[in-house]
């Protein structure tokens, strides 16, 4: 069982992969876009179901914490996404949900991370703490939102681009870390970072500066 499904797991996180980079490079290719961006959803989907049931056969504490966070973005993500194509954006119970069960969860990962390594601040713990961190600054800040702080449409958009990019990263910095060994060991930690951010950020520029959707003027022949 647990053999069949490394194998699931390894090959929904190869589908995630192909369609993760065809939805990043076609963001205004609606046609590519959005199927490649619901297959992604998913596929990650069982990324992240298979990524808990082999948490618990390995008593793996990464694991439990990357599937934690592709949880949230993943579903916030397409929240975003919704939230910025209503005409009235409004939090409700669905918008709350993950965001308790992603807390929860976190207090359960902090409290595993503690009785297997202590209070270390090194190796696995300093490790497993930084994707603590960015998680709980993702939920700081969707927090404002859901208590009722007002958000323009860009937002809703940009929060879209980086948290379903944010989604694609850990999945891909968590594959290169359990299957590859770099040296030095940060290489497979940032790498994914290093690549993909600089696309989210220059599409959330672009979408604060109204640019995004603009149509390059054609050029005229003298």
């Amino acid at each position: 069982m647990e053999k069949a499904l490394l194998l699931t797991h390894a090959f929904a996180g190869f589908i995630t992969l192909i369609t993760g980079i065809a939805a990043m490079l076609s963001p205004k290719k609606l046609n590519v876009h959005k199927p490649a961006g619901n297959i992604f959803y998913y596929a990650m989907w069982y990324v992240v179901i298979s990524a808990f049931v082999l948490c618990y056969l390995k008593s793996n504490v990464f694991l439990f914490l990357v599937g934690t966070l592709t949880f949230y973005t993943n579903v916030t993500g397409l929240q975003s996404l919704k939230l910025y194509k209503s005409k009235s954006p409004k939090v409700n119970f669905k918008h709350w949900l993950p965001w308790i069960v992603t807390m929860l969860f976190l207090i359960a990962c902090q409290y595993l991370v503690i009785s297997k390594y202590g209070f270390k601040w090194e190796g696995a713990f300093v490790v497993i703490n930084v994707f603590t961190i960015i998680l709980f600054v993702n939920l700081l800040q969707d927090l404002g939102f859901l208590l009722g702080k007002k958000q323009d449409k860009k937002g809703f958009l940009v929060a879209h681009v980086g948290k379903m990019g944010g989604t694609f990263i850990a999945a891909i910095t968590a594959a290169l870390v359990q299957n590859v060994d770099t040296n030095p060991m940060w290489i497979a930690w940032l790498a994914p970072t290093a690549l993909v951010s600089p696309i989210l950020a220059y599409n959330s520029a672009r979408i604060r500066k109204g640019t995004f959707w603009r149509k390059k003027a054609s050029t005229l022949k003298v």
